[in-house]
Protein backbone atom coordinates (compact mmCIF):
# COMPACT_ATOMS: atom_id res chain seq x y z
CA UNK A 1 0.00 0.00 0.00
CA UNK A 2 1.12 3.22 -0.74
CA UNK A 3 0.94 6.38 1.16
CA UNK A 4 -1.84 7.98 -0.62
CA UNK A 5 -3.82 4.81 -0.27
CA UNK A 6 -3.03 4.43 3.42
CA UNK A 7 -4.24 8.21 3.88
CA UNK A 8 -7.36 7.33 2.15
CA UNK A 9 -8.32 4.56 3.66
CA UNK A 10 -7.29 6.11 6.78
CA UNK A 11 -9.56 9.05 6.12
CA UNK A 12 -12.56 6.91 5.96
CA UNK A 13 -11.51 5.32 9.02
CA UNK A 14 -11.31 8.30 11.11
CA UNK A 15 -14.46 9.84 9.72
CA UNK A 16 -16.38 6.71 10.53
CA UNK A 17 -15.26 6.50 14.09
CA UNK A 18 -16.28 10.39 14.76
CA UNK A 19 -19.49 10.45 13.21
CA UNK A 20 -20.40 6.54 14.11
CA UNK A 21 -20.79 6.86 18.47
CA UNK A 22 -22.26 3.13 18.40
CA UNK A 23 -19.56 1.10 17.13
CA UNK A 24 -16.86 1.08 20.16
CA UNK A 25 -14.88 -1.92 18.39
CA UNK A 26 -13.34 0.15 15.36
CA UNK A 27 -11.68 2.92 17.14
CA UNK A 28 -9.83 -0.11 18.78
CA UNK A 29 -8.83 -2.00 16.22
CA UNK A 30 -7.80 1.08 14.43
CA UNK A 31 -5.37 2.06 17.08
CA UNK A 32 -4.18 -1.51 17.70
CA UNK A 33 -3.66 -2.15 14.14
CA UNK A 34 -2.74 1.50 12.51
CA UNK A 35 -1.64 3.30 15.84
CA UNK A 36 0.31 0.66 17.65
CA UNK A 37 1.15 -2.51 15.12
CA UNK A 38 4.68 -1.60 14.48
CA UNK A 39 5.02 -2.26 18.86
CA UNK A 40 3.73 -5.93 18.04
CA UNK A 41 5.48 -9.15 17.16
CA UNK A 42 4.59 -11.26 14.72
CA UNK A 43 3.09 -13.95 16.77
CA UNK A 44 1.10 -11.27 19.06
CA UNK A 45 -0.34 -9.92 16.02
CA UNK A 46 -1.44 -12.65 14.71
CA UNK A 47 -3.21 -13.44 18.01
CA UNK A 48 -4.65 -10.20 18.01
CA UNK A 49 -6.25 -10.17 14.17
CA UNK A 50 -7.28 -13.70 14.82
CA UNK A 51 -9.51 -12.41 17.75
CA UNK A 52 -10.48 -9.52 15.09
CA UNK A 53 -11.62 -12.03 13.14
CA UNK A 54 -13.56 -13.69 15.51
CA UNK A 55 -15.68 -10.84 16.04
CA UNK A 56 -15.85 -9.65 12.65
CA UNK A 57 -17.51 -12.57 11.59
CA UNK A 58 -19.82 -12.33 14.60
CA UNK A 59 -21.19 -8.43 13.55
CA UNK A 60 -21.63 -9.90 10.00
CA UNK A 61 -23.30 -12.78 11.17
CA UNK A 62 -26.04 -9.82 12.83
CA UNK A 63 -24.95 -9.86 16.77
CA UNK A 64 -25.09 -5.99 17.56
CA UNK A 65 -21.87 -3.77 18.30
CA UNK A 66 -23.11 -3.48 21.98
CA UNK A 67 -22.64 -7.65 22.25
CA UNK A 68 -19.77 -7.67 20.78
CA UNK A 69 -17.58 -5.08 22.92
CA UNK A 70 -17.23 -7.61 26.01
CA UNK A 71 -16.59 -10.21 23.96
CA UNK A 72 -13.69 -8.25 22.05
CA UNK A 73 -12.55 -6.74 25.24
CA UNK A 74 -12.43 -10.46 26.85
CA UNK A 75 -10.87 -11.88 24.02
CA UNK A 76 -8.24 -8.84 23.96
CA UNK A 77 -7.39 -9.09 27.42
CA UNK A 78 -7.25 -12.70 27.64
CA UNK A 79 -3.89 -12.02 25.19
CA UNK A 80 -2.44 -10.41 28.32
CA UNK A 81 -0.44 -7.88 25.84
CA UNK A 82 0.48 -4.88 27.63
CA UNK A 83 -0.39 -2.72 25.01
CA UNK A 84 -3.49 -4.26 24.42
CA UNK A 85 -4.43 -4.32 27.84
CA UNK A 86 -4.19 -0.55 27.78
CA UNK A 87 -6.30 -0.19 24.91
CA UNK A 88 -8.98 -2.30 26.54
CA UNK A 89 -8.47 -0.15 29.48
CA UNK A 90 -9.11 3.22 27.45
CA UNK A 91 -11.51 2.84 24.47
CA UNK A 92 -11.37 6.53 24.05
CA UNK A 93 -7.06 6.11 22.85
CA UNK A 94 -8.18 6.38 19.24
CA UNK A 95 -10.74 9.31 19.76
CA UNK A 96 -8.03 11.10 20.95
CA UNK A 97 -5.48 10.32 18.72
CA UNK A 98 -7.68 11.45 15.74
CA UNK A 99 -8.82 14.91 17.66
CA UNK A 100 -4.65 15.05 18.18
CA UNK A 101 -3.93 14.47 13.79
CA UNK A 102 -7.00 16.57 13.23
CA UNK A 103 -6.52 19.74 15.81
CA UNK A 104 -9.84 18.51 17.61
CA UNK A 105 -11.76 19.29 14.46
Amino acid sequence: MNFTQYVAIRTILDYEIENNEVNKILPQIVTIFLDKGNELDDVNYSKIRESANTVAASSISGISTAKLIPVFEMLLSSLAIPIISSIVANPSISKNYINKKTGGK
